[in-house]
């Protein structure tokens, strides 16, 4: 009859509250009033989507009338709507996006009022219709909800339904909390993006009082391709702080935090201000591999600071630290620890703790505290402890209750040992992984880490359990955990974007799920970067592994690069894809990137990996538009001047790609390559002579594979070229050996992508040698790039007749004379006595003197029977002694 009687109170004063402020002010976007829409039953407020301020494309009862569209709503109750749609079409091509607002009051009966928001499409009977929701023909298009202009929800369409489309959501409402701690106006927009439907029916906001036990979230700041590192490097910006903690004010009472310096140290000041609870913590490892004692002093030191300047519910000193460090000295150590911190913080009234697994603190079996840990409890104000059912290997079946009943015991047990202090009991962490790989009993996946998530929450709930789940978000830098578990433990995706269709912990047991909710059976699994027998990432999704290769040799117009690991628009496979992009205005007109092990190695470190018995390369390639032109390559790092050269050289490339839109598997052959010691795992370069536009296209799923089927890669013949198209696929050599005054800035220019009278094709070579100061200059087109037989390479042309090739000038009898070979040798002649470790094969050079004109003539090089053509360093080249204008194409070698 008492609980009867306070929720009567609670509604007439949520009704009272209303009334009140339904005599607001007119706004240009709709205004829902309370008094007009409460429901004095269920403390609801109903939302109508057709009244709502719609933008952009949607599609409604009125507007379809007579069109494809209408037959989309005739199952739908009035006042439903399809946002995005475009009324008059059904094809998703036409569909821009939209977007659809409300101003709502809402009254605040509780004094802190949590307001769960479902958005529901529902039939005329009340059931979920098949086939509708959030959905898109595209995967991971993602819509939002805004509430007074800042993002607290969003979902990506991931999941394929049987009726075709990706879904975000379909068998259940979208549910978040939202807020409030008083009556006052607010803004919700709803919005999706191009090619995306939302079908609404309903949108209905059910006001709850604020939980007061802690109903907390572990929070780590680190998104897409960021990472934790000292000095700071990839970190997140204070904009994305404050949109992380304006989504977890309206779905968490508290946050923890694992670190006191840096970027982490920013987080309890900004949650002050928008009154989020904060237990702070410090990150301390010393002497395991993480931490110096320095650096841990220097941590202490920052969580005192906060701790006298910023408002925080608790301090945690230190995480799981004996956990990695499982000495008598290392209890030593955090116990000083956490006594210097009371020391410091006397008179300001914080409890002060430390973060540690279950079966570290406790012998639960036994009912009591594990002695060598007793002198931390001793200390602590409160204990904070870790339950995780996964690391024990348990089942997804009954793991919830096991960690509660855990919870009990350790609450009795904590209550004998130190009777009459109170100490109070929180779960520091508890949950469980999406994705990684199985723990005896144990199986990450999608749908266990939602049975766990709604199990516990609806537990503690029942039985006042406080904890803080791990955690709000994926982390996918964390990558040292057994399995890859460690970067799937979040709610929500690294991107932000929600994992299920509720979101947050704030949501009262009775509106959660009573079953699980219809996902995906297997989790979107993150490759750990090993090595296996059958393959080895370079790239699969970020981070590939700290064994593997990382995208940091930039080359040529570093400047003109852009490069992001984590794009999430459309990989080919699991959750992200490289996306690159190159513009052509720089100086050198290149850039390229290579994958290095370890990182920027250029052959001056003596790491490299091990991948003897791969036989190819094979990667997964598209471009924004099609058309664009890259060039993929393998190993080549290094020359003779280099301590640790790359095994794999010369370099072996795919020649020039010519992309589509789509996504294409390619491969490069490797096939009894040495691949003993490959430091540059992968590559990939361009020109604005192949892409005079630039180009932006996207890598993934890059793999060293085995394939003992493979044939070795094809002889040349009966033609090989060395031009024939710029960025033509079977171009050979590369006319990097300049020469003469040719090495002098400014003296002599060369264009592959002259586009003026070429002999055929598209494109022709123009070199201009305009000023003469040495006396004469020259190109080699060598291979590798710029050997001069100073490292391996050269290619086998055994059983070539001639080398021909089409040429002018701009004046007549301009003479020029035509190499082939020599390189590495003094004057390319002295073959006794070789200048260079690697040289060419072919020595003395052939050289032949030709005098050009004004119009396009073929000209033929013999190659003498019995001249040694097993390794052709230079396999072209010129030189003159006097400036002069001329044009190059189709140089090739004959072999009939």
């Amino acid at each position: 009859m008492i609980q009867t009687m306070r929720r009567a109170m609670q509604l007439f004063g949520l009704l009272l509250a209303a009334i009140a402020l339904s005599a607001a002010s007119a706004s240009t976007i709709p205004r829902v009033h309370a008094a007009a829409s409460i429901a004095a039953l269920d403390n609801s407020i109903t939302l109508v989507p057709d009244q709502l301020t719609l933008s952009g494309d949607a599609a409604t009862q009125a507007n379809t009338i007579g069109q494809c569209t209408e037959g989309w709503l005739s199952n739908m109750p009035p006042g439903s709507i399809i946002l995005g749609v475009d009324p008059t079409s059904c094809n998703p091509a036409d569909w821009d996006g939209g977007s659809a607002q409300a101003t709502v009051s809402l009254p605040d009966p509780f004094a802190k009022t949590v307001w769960v928001l479902k958005l529901s499409w529902l039939d005329n009977n009340g059931n979920f219709l098949a086939g509708k929701g959030l959905h898109s023909p595209d995967q991971n298009r993602a819509a939002t909800i805004t509430f007074d202009g800042q993002t607290v929800w969003g979902k990506r369409t991931t999941q394929q339904s049987t009726f075709g489309d990706y879904y975000a959501a379909e068998f259940e409402p979208i549910m978040m909390t939202l807020m409030t701690t008083q009556a006052a106006d607010h803004t919700l927009t709803i919005s999706v993006p191009p090619r995306t439907a939302w079908d609404l029916s309903e949108i209905k906001l059910i006001a709850y009082p604020y939980p007061s036990t802690i109903r907390g979230i572990g929070y780590s700041p680190y998104r897409d391709c960021q990472f934790p590192h000292d000095p700071p490097m990839a970190e997140p910006t204070i904009a994305d702080l404050q949109e992380d903690l304006t989504r977890l004010v309206h779905t968490t009472n508290a946050i923890r935090t694992y670190a006191a310096g840096g970027i982490n140290g920013k987080i309890p000041g900004l949650a002050n201000q928008i009154g989020l609870p904060v237990y702070a913590g410090a990150w301390i490892d010393y002497p395991h591999n993480q931490t110096t004692k320095k650096q841990d002093r220097r941590e202490i030191k920052n969580l005192i600071a906060l701790a006298k300047t910023t408002k925080l519910e608790g301090v945690i000193v230190g995480n799981e630290y004996y956990l990695r460090n499982r000495t008598d000295a290392a209890i030593s150590y955090l116990g000083a620890k956490i006594d210097a911190v009371h020391r410091a913080l006397a008179g300001f009234d914080i409890p002060i703790t430390t973060a540690e697994i279950d079966g570290v603190m406790f012998d639960i079996d036994h009912s009591k505290i594990n002695p060598k840990y007793k002198p931390i409890l001793d200390r602590v104000n409160f204990v904070l402890v870790h339950i995780y059912p996964f690391w024990n290997g348990e089942s997804i079946e009954g793991a919830a209750a096991q960690t509660v009943n855990r919870y009990k015991t350790i609450q009795t047990i904590i209550a004998n040992a130190y009777p009459g202090q109170n100490k109070r009991v929180i779960i520091g962490e508890t949950g469980w992984p999406s994705g990684g790989a199985p723990r005896g009993n144990a199986a990450p996946s999608l749908d266990n880490q939602l049975k766990y998530l709604l199990e516990f929450v609806r537990l503690a709930e029942q039985q006042g359990v406080e904890y803080m789940y791990f955690d709000a978000f994926d982390e996918l830098w964390k990558i040292e955990e057994p399995g890859g578990v460690g970067q799937h433990w979040g709610y929500s995706y690294t991107d932000r974007m929600a994992k299920y269709p509720f979101y947050g912990i704030l949501i009262p047991s009775e509106e959660l799920p009573s079953t699980r909710l219809i996902v995906a059976q297997q989790a979107i699994q993150t490759a750990s970067g090993e090595k296996t027998a059958a393959s080895f990432p370079v790239f699969t999704e970020w981070p590939t592994g700290a064994a593997g290769f990382v995208p940091s040799g930039w080359m040529g117009d570093i400047k003109n690069i852009s490069m992001y690991e984590c794009d999430r628009s459309d990989p080919h496979s699991g959750e992200m894809a490289v996306r690159a992009s190159f513009s052509p205005e720089g100086a050198l007109g290149w850039a390229g990137v290579y994958w290095q092990h370890p990182e920027n190695n250029w052959g001056d470190k003596k790491q490299g990996v091990d991948l003897r018995g791969m036989d190819k390369l094979t990667f997964w390639a598209k471009g924004v538009v099609g058309g664009e032109k890259i060039r993929f390559f393998v190993g080549g790092i290094g020359t003779k001047k280099d301590p640790y050269p790359d095994s794999l050289r010369p370099q072996v490339s795919s020649g020039f790609l010519q992309l589509k839109p789509e996504w294409r598997q390619y491969t490069i052959n490797l096939r009894g390559q040495d691949l003993s010691h490959v430091i540059g795992g992968f590559g990939w370069a361009t020109d604005k002579c192949a892409n005079p536009s630039g180009a932006t296209f996207y890598l993934d799923d890059i793999l060293f594979e085995r394939d003992p089927n493979l044939p070795p890669p094809p002889k040349p013949g009966p033609t090989f070229p060395v031009y024939t198209e710029a960025a033509a696929q079977d171009n050979h050599y590369v006319p990097s050996g300049w020469m003469g005054d040719g090495t002098v800035a400014g003296r002599m220019s060369l264009s592959e992508c002259w586009t003026d009278n070429p002999y055929s094709g598209k494109t022709a070579i123009r070199i201009a040698y305009t000023k003469e100061a040495i006396g004469w200059a020259g190109i080699y087109w060598v291979h590798p790039a710029e050997n001069w037989g100073d490292r391996p390479g050269g290619i086998d042309l055994r059983g070539a007749k001639r080398l021909t090739f089409w040429a002018k000038s701009d004046t007549q009898d301009a003479r020029v004379k035509f190499i082939v070979g020599g390189v590495g040798y003094p004057n390319g002649t002295d073959c006794e006595h070789p200048s260079e470790p690697y040289p060419d094969s072919v020595c003395p050079k052939i050289e032949k003197e030709f005098a050009l004109g004004p119009t396009w003539k073929k000209y033929t090089i013999k190659l003498p029977q019995g001249r040694n053509l097993n390794r052709v360093v230079g396999g072209f080249g010129w030189v003159s002694e006097k400036p002069v204008t001329f044009y190059l194409d189709d140089i090739v070698y004959e072999f009939n």
